[in-house]
């Protein structure tokens, strides 16, 4: 693409930049931008050898990249005779470390070089002196200026220098410290603890599972289901896209009672994306739809023929009523919209962020203020002498976008704890403040998969809870429905609180014969994770726990927390910022889901008089449990 063809041609707008340029002189005066979510506005000023002003106005907005030169220009309008038409102009650059095309969301560093390819013509003229105006206010949510490399420290640029401005993605900003609810395995408003340790939650298998299993013409190999599940709130039902391999030829030739004698391996086979429905989340359909041929007949389930691994989430918040329902395989650079989630799939060419044939966690997450999607890298190098070593080591990858079409190259954000447990799938939640991360774990050594639980301040760093520990145990007998492999989908909170995990499972090892199922287990209202005795028992030594200064958004506070035993309690005292105590409870001596705290009336203890306060809250635990804690009105 040549200059002229750059001009006459579209210019490249970008809105994640978000950065005001301005040429000028020491007697220049500072242009007032007017920025907008998606465009900033400023001036382009200088003067010429005569001290009289020029200008030219600069838009910049978001648009498709499709080369890797995004282009500002700066042409025409300009007063004086000095500048000939078209001139001056910047290019804006954008790079990686590997030189590859970037957009402008999600990535932990970007740079781009400000490139200088107009010239002042006046023989006595100088080249443009270059200012940077940069703030808060003009760079996006989730962005930061981190440095300025310059050809001199003075922005002189003689004509095809550049000015690289490295940006860096910083965290969302907010009061960590005012919230309605806190779960207490946020090490962050901990201030301190005794006698106490953080443990798993327990989930509570469905005694009615498997809920479905593979038992269609079509859904030869189920595979991991990888399952993509909603409420919808507009329509009162569940809904349920989950992966399959539709066509599978091992198993299509392989009757039940042939294959202990047939050597299992992966063979030709179709992935398909199927949809069913429930009432009750219990009793799911398979509806016969129409859309897809196979085996002869459309009766059948299936809306989009994708390979496994392709994600469905449903935006609300699109105005675009084609675009209401989106799905996604990053691997292969494709992403799909519809409007109800069956029917009219239209494909969209996308970024490649990863290698990822596993499930995506895709959702839109309103502190980053864009989409964010959990998904799968890989180790460079192989594993040598380690079983499956050959295709490299499974890694948890994240990356964001503002469209669901321009993904920049994801970030490894969580991997295994060593070479033979790997992070092969990674479920992502946002609740209380924090995200909880469901992980499924490849144990190589046994071929199988079970599912752990990590969680992070902000979807970036993340710690193990209990690392090794299952969340979702696998069955301990050979053969069950979910002995051999769990896969996590996406969690559903009812409004009594209760969580429901729904998972995919398999009776048989990872790569080998198996059968598929969709299960469902429950927690507990906040019942990830919470704090207990170390050392428990009626005569054993309670366990506290101080919280840091928290601002009081309520005027109840209410708690979820197990209580084990007969003798066991919580009691909460509530404490001024240097710790001492302005109120107490009553002891809360049972199992506690959402409940409301009472106070000593003895003491006309009123919390309600502390809104808008900081206090510091005093658990004590004994034969307890303590999930989270939280104000209400």
């Amino acid at each position: 693409m040549n200059t002229n063809e750059r001009i006459t041609g579209r210019v490249f707008m970008i809105a994640a930049m978000a950065l005001l340029l301005v040429v000028q002189t020491s007697q220049a005066k500072e242009p007032s931008p007017v920025a907008t979510k998606d465009t900033v506005q400023g001036e382009y000023l200088g003067t010429d050898a005569e001290g009289k002003q020029y200008g030219a106005q600069a838009v910049l907005r978001s648009s498709e990249y499709d080369t890797h030169y995004d282009v500002l220009m700066f042409q025409g309008g300009l007063p004086g005779d000095g500048w000939k038409e078209g001139r001056p102009k910047l290019y804006l650059k954008m790079q990686d470390e590997y030189n590859q095309k970037l957009g402008l969301y999600g990535v932990d560093e970007f740079k781009t070089a400000i490139h200088y390819c107009g010239q002042y013509e006046k023989s006595e003229g100088k080249p443009a002196q270059l200012k940077f105006v940069h703030g808060r206010e003009f760079i996006p949510k989730g962005l930061e200026l981190k440095r300025v490399e310059r050809p001199n420290p003075t922005f002189l640029m003689e004509p095809s220098q550049d000015v690289v401005l490295t940006y860096t993605e910083v965290r969302p900003q907010f009061d960590i410290f005012a919230r309605k609810k806190y779960l207490i395995m946020d090490s962050r408003i901990i201030e301190k603890t005794d006698n106490a340790k953080l443990t798993l939650g327990d989930p509570i298998k469905d005694p009615r599972n498997p809920l479905f299993a593979e038992d269609k013409l079509w859904e030869p190999y189920i595979s991991n289901i990888y399952g993509s599940l909603i409420f919808d709130e507009e329509e009162q039902r569940y809904k349920l896209w989950y992966n399959g391999f539709v066509v599978s030829k091992l198993e299509n030739q392989t009757p039940l009672d042939q294959r202990a004698r047939v050597k299992w391996h992966e063979s030709e086979r179709q992935g398909g994306v199927c949809y069913a429905t429930s009432q009750d989340g219990i009793k799911w359909e398979k509806p016969e739809l129409g859309i897809v041929e196979l085996y002869g007949t459309k009766k059948n389930n299936v809306v989009l023929m994708a390979p496994h691994g392709t994600t469905v989430i449903k935006d609300p918040r699109d105005p675009d009523p084609n675009k209401r329902y989106k799905a996604i395989l990053p691997q292969e650079g494709r992403a799909w919209f519809s409007s109800d989630g069956i029917h009219d799939w239209k494909e969209f060419r996308t970024d490649v962020p990863d290698r990822s044939d596993t499930r995506q966690s895709v959702f839109w997450d309103d502190d980053w203020d864009r989409f964010v999607m959990y998904t799968r890298a890989w180790s460079k190098k192989s594993l040598a002498g380690k079983r499956y070593g050959s295709y490299g080591y499974r890694l948890a990858s994240r990356t964001t976008s503002r469209d669901f079409i321009h993904w920049p190259r994801a970030t490894v954000v969580l991997e295994g704890p060593d070479l033979d447990r790997e992070t092969h799938d990674f479920t992502v939640f946002k609740t209380g403040g924090i995200y909880v991360g469901m992980v499924g774990m490849f144990d190589t050594l046994n071929d199988r998969q079970y599912v752990e639980l990590a969680w992070s301040p902000d979807g970036l760093k993340w710690e193990w809870i209990e690392v090794g520990q299952r969340f979702i145990a696998n069955s301990r007998t050979v053969g069950a429905y979910d002995w051999g492999c769990i896969f996590p989908c996406d969690p559903m909170v009812k409004k009594d609180g209760t969580i429901e995990l729904y998972y995919g499972s398999n009776n048989g090892r990872f790569f080998g014969w198996r059968d598929a199922f969709f299960c469902r287990a429950t927690l507990r209202p906040d019942g990830w994770a919470g704090l207990e005795q170390i050392a428990a028992g009626a005569h054993s030594r309670h366990a506290t726990v101080m919280t840091k200064p928290i601002t009081v958004v309520g005027n109840k506070l209410g708690i979820n927390a197990d209580v084990h035993a007969s003798g066991g309690f919580v009691e909460i005292e509530v404490c001024d910022p240097q710790g001492n105590p302005i109120g107490t409870s009553e002891y809360v001596t049972r199992t506690a889901k959402n409940a409301i705290v009472k106070w000593q009336d003895s003491k006309g203890f009123d919390l309600a008089k502390y809104q808008g306060k900081q206090v510091r809250l005093h658990f004590k635990l004994q034969e307890a449990k303590l999930f989270s804690f939280y104000f209400e009105d």
